[in-house]
């Protein structure tokens, strides 16, 4: 199922979970949302430490949300992003900062985790807005 987010709803969100020292371990900054992008591109990996649901993804599950990071054109964030509840860059997100994620999709929890009961990032939305 996928939805459209209003401008940079999608990258706002992530954003305000995540603070300075998430980017310390990288070195840099906490960036901006494009900069952000263009971040997430250059770690982009294939996240087979993340489960979803309580499972573990297929090598094509993998596969596919590496190309479509790779292939994710970083200049057309202020156009809104199509989210998924099965969302490429949730996994990204939890492999690299090693945190959970709860993605609550119209009352509906889709669940990220990397291990790490200590930390989970909540998110909601709707078919037209994703927020913190």
């Amino acid at each position: 199922m996928l939805y459209h987010c209003i401008m940079t709803c999608f990258w706002d969100g992530i954003l305000k979970r995540l603070n300075e020292n998430d980017f310390k371990k990288y070195k840099v900054p906490k960036p901006n949302n494009i900069q952000f992008v263009l971040f997430l591109k250059k770690n982009n990996c294939k996240t087979s430490r993340v489960k979803w649901n309580n499972e573990s993804l297929t090598k094509k599950q993998l596969e596919e949300n590496f190309t479509h990071v790779k292939d994710f054109d970083s200049n057309s964030i202020r156009h809104g992003y199509l989210c998924s509840t099965f969302e490429p860059f949730l996994f990204l997100t939890s492999q690299l900062f090693q945190v959970n994620i709860h993605h609550n999709f119209c009352g509906h929890v889709m669940k990220y985790t990397y291990n790490n009961d200590e930390r989970v990032l909540k998110f909601h939305s709707n078919r037209s807005h994703f927020s913190a």
